[in-house]
Parts: C-alpha cells; structure tokens; sequence
C-alpha cells in the first residue's frame, strides 16, 4: 500500500466542511445580477457539491468559468480554471488538469504576485507525481521551494502544502530521511498557521512515513495526535481518514481482522473526496485476502471498481480490474481471470501511461 495522503486545497470556502445549504447557494445563484457574481456563486456551489456528488461540482465549475469569461473577470477565470483542474485530478485525469492549470498560470502572470500561484504550481506537481513522474514534480517543487521559501511567515498553508508534496515525492522514492525532514517542516509550517486540518494532516504524513519503516509505536502515536486533532473539528469527517491511516498501520502489523474493522470505519465517516473510498474497499480486499476469505475479498474489489467506473478514473479502475484477475486466478477460475485481464488491457490507449509521459511536460 503506497499511503493513506489526503490532499485538501486552500482558498475560498476550501478546507471547509461545515457548508452552508446547497438551496442557500442556488438561491444566491439565482438572485445575483451580474456574471462575476453568479460567477462566484457557482463556484461555492461546486465546492459545496464536493461533498455531496462530483458530477455536480464539475458541472458548477464548468459553468463558473463561462460566468467569469463573460464578467471579464481573471480573478475568477483564474480561481475557476483550479477548482476544475482540482476536480479533474480527483478522477486521476491528469491532461486536463494541467490544461486547465496551465490556464490558470497564464491568467496570473499579469497579477500580482500572491498565494494562489503557488497553489497552482502545487497542483501541478501533485499531477505529475499522481501520475508516476516523480522526477519531475520533485525538480518543480524544489524549484517553487526555492523560490517561495521566504514567504513562509505569509503563506504557512501554502507552505505547509509544498512540503507535504516533497515528503510524498521522497516516500515513493524510498528517501525515508528527506521525507520525514519535509514531513515535519510540513507540520511546524501547519502549527504556524493554527489550522488543526493541516496539523491534522502533517500527523498522519508522518505516521505514515513511520508505518513504511515499520516503526509501529511512533506511527501510531502520529495517528492518535491525528484522532484527537479530528475529534475537535465538526463535522468530524476527517475521522475516516484517520481511521484509514489506523488500518493501513494494523495491516502493516499483519493484524487484518483490525485492519478491517478500522477501514470499515473510515467509510462511514467519510465521502469519496476525504479519501479515495476505492482505495479503501481494494485495502479491504487484500486483508480478506490474507484471512483466505476469497468471496469477500472478490466483493470489495468489485466495489472499488464500480467507484472507479462511475467516476471515469480510468488508472485506478485498471489496477482494481488487474487485481481482481489476479484474485480469480489463484482461485482457478481462468477463462475468468483472463477476459478481466484482457479488459484492464483495453485501458491502455486511453491512459495516461509511461509511454505518454513527455506529453504532459509538454503541454
């Protein structure tokens, strides 16, 4: 398992999850006169929406940026062309992303210096390691290191969010010792800013960082830091996460019936943007898998595949579909096994692979 990392980005109404009613917004919506103003409320229904159906929040980003083409806005062409580039990571579709965050860059560059920028180059090195290249989100995000540094005691988010990704980068790439330097850096960074998410987050980085070195006691003391941090945030929905982290450690420690138990209880506390639910179900089937229980393990990958389908995340769905003929194999079952196995390979043209990984550099 690669980690149980959340990312959750700054902003307007960002980091929230205490929303105001969805009829609250559509009336503000329908009230407002102006574009820029329907502008800026179609983008707080779609964040709104992050927590209810992702369809929707694409949709209300979508429509955000003609609102805010039509007001001759670029501040909020600019905010909405990253909350839809956010979006498109989510469903792990990595061109459009950086095609709407290239977008994004390029309405900023005749504003002033601010935040936001960084956000967004944040978002595109988060891309680029979603997408298997890690060389080159680590060189852009030492490079907005570099640049940005100083701007740690005026942006400690933003900051905080630049050093989570390189200790992610570093974890992928085994650098166990730069990874936990950035890790608690990231969390001195969040302390600054006094946001408990962010702290929140920076626990569980580290616990994870220490579950990977089968360091048991340490992790565990992150993630009970991470539960008490979630306890005090309302509504609690950060909880899933950390229950998620808790069950990733108990599999570590080859304890599966706990595992199982905590990763049932990070999917009733949370949505399908808290934390990736399909991971959580295939993290499920592996434990079944271990306790010999094939049936349960074969409904739980089922599941991460139907998340995955519906969402159009076509690299996930993939892994899942590859597991899932695995499974049927050891099980016998090979006229099975191979048309699963066939159908994850139909999934090879419309990726974004290896083979295609100097086009998004490029774009």
């Amino acid at each position: 398992m690669g980690g149980a990392f959340i990312f959750l980005p700054l902003g307007i109404s960002w980091c929230q999850t205490n929303h105001p009613s969805l009829k609250s917004y559509r009336a503000n919506l329908a009230r407002s006169t102006t574009d820029s103003a329907r502008a800026y409320w179609a983008i707080n229904l779609g964040e709104a929406f992050l927590n209810y159906q992702n369809d929707s929040a694409i949709h209300y980003f979508q429509r955000s940026i003609q609102l805010a083409e039509a007001s001759k806005s670029r501040i909020l062409q600019r905010l909405a062309y990253l909350k839809l580039g956010r979006e498109y990571l989510f469903y792990t579709d990595f061109l459009s992303t950086i095609d709407m965050l290239n977008k994004a860059e390029t309405l900023g560059r005749s504003m002033p210096v601010d935040s936001i920028q960084l956000e967004i180059q944040i978002m595109k090195a988060r891309a680029y390691r979603s997408s298997g290249q890690y060389d080159t989100g680590l060189r852009l995000c030492l490079e907005l290191l570099n640049k940005y540094q100083y701007k740690q005691h005026h942006w400690p988010q933003q900051l905080a969010l630049l050093h989570a990704e390189l200790g992610i980068i570093h974890l992928h790439l085994h650098h166990f010792d730069e990874s936990k330097q950035y890790f608690l850096e990231q969390l001195a960074l969040s302390r600054m800013s006094r946001n408990k998410r962010s702290i929140l987050i920076a626990f569980g980085n580290l616990g994870t960082l220490y579950g990977e070195n089968n360091r048991f006691e340490e992790a565990e003391a992150c993630f009970r830091q991470s539960y008490e941090l979630a306890m005090q945030i309302n509504p609690p929905i950060l909880l899933g996460y950390v229950y998620l982290n808790f069950g990733e450690l108990a599999m570590h420690r080859k304890r599966y019936k706990a595992a199982i138990a905590y990763i049932k209880r990070s999917l009733h506390y949370t949505d399908n943007y808290t934390i990736d639910r399909g991971y959580a179900y295939l993290m499920l089937a592996t434990c079944y898998q271990e306790n010999q229980q094939y049936l349960e393990a074969l409904q739980q990958i089922n599941q991460a595949i139907r998340i995955y389908h519906s969402t159009a995340s076509l690299q996930p769905e993939q892994e899942a579909l590859s597991l899932k003929a695995k499974l049927l194999s050891q099980l016998g079952l090979f006229k099975a096994a191979f048309a699963i196995s066939e159908r994850a390979h139909q999934f090879g043209d419309s990726l974004f692979g290896l083979n295609k990984e100097k086009s998004i550099a490029q774009i």
